[in-house]
């Protein structure tokens, strides 16, 4: 069984396909993750058309081509979510320390809908993303009362103000993670360290092999006037390097500014004006959709619906795939760890049962050894069944630490040898232990539980 994802703002699905996995970028492979979108909500009716459109990561998704604002979240929240996805603007103080009358700021409205949607649903993760100004947003108030306002409705908020580039994404982009672990979860979402902080991919490597007949991959019209600028402006540059006979007025940077083929590109921008296009490090030309796709980390078959504007628009409010993904995976363990093999015990007739809730991905017949991921963690793709008989423990930690491993080195006589053991984190200790792939437990600090027993 997937996690079940709600998604909100969810555009082309850049921040969905995140969490899916089972996509190839630049030649790399990202397995699939145990998440599944079951409703994706979005006002573009171009970009719901590319998530209809698609066979493959929406396959299965219910598409709702709605405004949010008017939509009512309790109509859902019987569908019991995992997970709720969705980037809501940028909001100031004077709008979020209002919390009601927004009736004129559609940025207000937008915030407080997708705030609504974490009261109703109650999943027990949701991540937001946002531009980096929220920080700084009326001198740093504004976040202080989003994150108050997220701790009052039962989670437990980690921002974290990330570059992209430093997950592999070539692109220079800043953006806020907003990761909220509902309250009665009891685990910690840890930042996932960067993969790239040192070897950040390029514009060059992120055009690599681009079949020039591919879908989205059109050049885009362009005046004379402008590719006899861009002619004069080398790679790198911006508007500033203009000679004074194709001079023009601009105060962003960012203005007929060209990439540079050994670093990562600049921030792709959703919309603008004349000269805010991205243009290519090497021709005179604005960059295609398709290259700008590959700067937003989108799997080649992914293909956008709309006119060559309206696919910008999708392309550049994505949250890159690349970049998310080890976020995802980092979810991914901390929902895993909530499937409890057990639960607390209760008397029936006076007796005290155990009830269990097994978890399908551990098996006693999985002998191969466990391959880890780049960022570390275990394939537990192949476990399907397990074995359990139960012993009963005392609660005090020392003393079952002692009869388990007492058990374990009984059963096990290679208990000494590492290849035959899954290291885990353990909360209890603070420490990292070693345990047996069959042997391996979906559940941490069973010691909060008052009566409990433990698989064998």
């Amino acid at each position: 069984m997937s996690f079940k994802i709600f998604s909100t703002f969810t555009g082309a699905g850049g921040l969905d396909i995140g969490f899916h996995g089972n996509f190839t970028f630049l030649d790399t492979y990202y397995p699939k993750l145990n998440f599944e979108t079951i409703k994706a909500l979005e006002l573009n009716k171009q970009a719901c058309e590319t998530l209809e459109n698609d066979n493959k990561y929406f396959a299965n998704t219910d598409v709702l081509n709605e405004d949010i604002t008017k939509v009512n979240p309790n109509d859902f929240k019987d569908e019991k979510y995992d997970v709720l996805l969705g980037g809501f603007p940028c909001v100031t103080f004077s709008i979020v320390g209002k919390r009601v009358g927004l009736k004129d700021d559609i940025n207000g409205k937008l915030y407080e809908s997708f705030v609504g949607f974490v009261e109703a649903l109650q999943p027990k993760v949701f991540l937001a993303e946002n531009v980096k100004g929220i920080l700084s947003a009326n001198k740093g108030e504004a976040i202080k009362i989003i994150t108050k306002r997220f701790e009052e409705t039962g989670y437990k908020l980690k921002i974290k103000l990330i570059n992209f580039a430093d997950y592999g994404v070539p692109q220079l982009r800043q953006r806020v993670l907003f990761i909220g672990i509902r309250k009665d979860i009891d685990d910690e979402f840890n930042i996932p360290k960067p993969t790239h902080i040192d070897n950040h991919v390029t514009s060059q490597e992120a055009f690599r092999k681009i079949n020039k007949n591919c879908v989205n991959n059109n050049l885009m019209k362009q005046l004379a006037t402008t590719t006899a600028k861009l002619e004069a402006i080398p790679e790198g540059g911006n508007f500033k390097d203009l000679p004074p006979e194709l001079a023009v007025k601009a105060l962003m940077s960012n203005i007929y500014r060209k990439l540079e083929r050994n670093k990562p590109a600049y921030t792709v921008l959703a919309s603008g004006g004349g000269g805010t296009w991205s243009y290519h490090y090497e021709e005179p030309r604005a960059l295609t959709n398709r290259e700008r796709a590959r700067l937003q980390t989108f799997p080649d078959d992914l293909i956008f619906k709309g006119s060559n504007t309206e696919v910008r628009r999708q392309i550049g409010n994505a949250v890159p795939a690349v970049g998310v993904y080890p976020f995802a995976r980092e979810i991914e363990r901390i929902l895993n760890s909530t499937i409890k093999i057990l639960k607390k015990v209760k008397k029936v007739n006076g007796k005290v049962i155990q009830i269990r809730n097994i978890d399908k991905t551990l098996t006693r017949k999985y002998r191969k050894p466990i391959k880890f991921d780049r960022y570390g963690y275990p394939n537990l793709s192949c476990y399907v069944e397990v074995n359990i008989r139960c012993i009963s423990l005392s609660g005090v930690y020392d003393k079952d630490v002692a009869k388990i491993k007492k058990i374990m080195k009984k059963k096990y006589s290679n208990w000494q040898n590492q290849d035959e053991y899954l290291w885990v984190y353990n909360q209890n200790s603070k420490s990292m232990d070693y345990v047996p792939r069959d042997l391996y437990l979906a559940i941490k600090n069973i010691h909060t539980i008052p009566k409990f027993k433990i698989l064998k």
